[in-house]
């Protein structure tokens, strides 16, 4: 993982890190998420990501 000048800005060296922060992100959002990927699959991650969001929507969070 790599951090860019941009402090909103990290790059990641593989999947694994990528998923395991947006699932933090996602389980730590306190009023919305807009969430926008380029590919989305019923696979075990594209699961888990669903779940996390259906999961923010039912404690209220604003899911897009």
């Amino acid at each position: 993982m790599t951090t860019t000048t941009n402090p909103l800005e990290t790059i990641f060296s593989n999947g694994d890190q990528h998923f395991e922060h947006l699932l933090h992100d996602i389980a730590n959002a306190n009023s919305s998420i807009d969430l926008e990927t380029y590919i989305f699959q019923k696979d075990h991650l594209g699961i888990k990501v669903a779940n996390a969001l259906a999961s923010a929507a039912k404690k209220g969070i604003a899911v897009r």
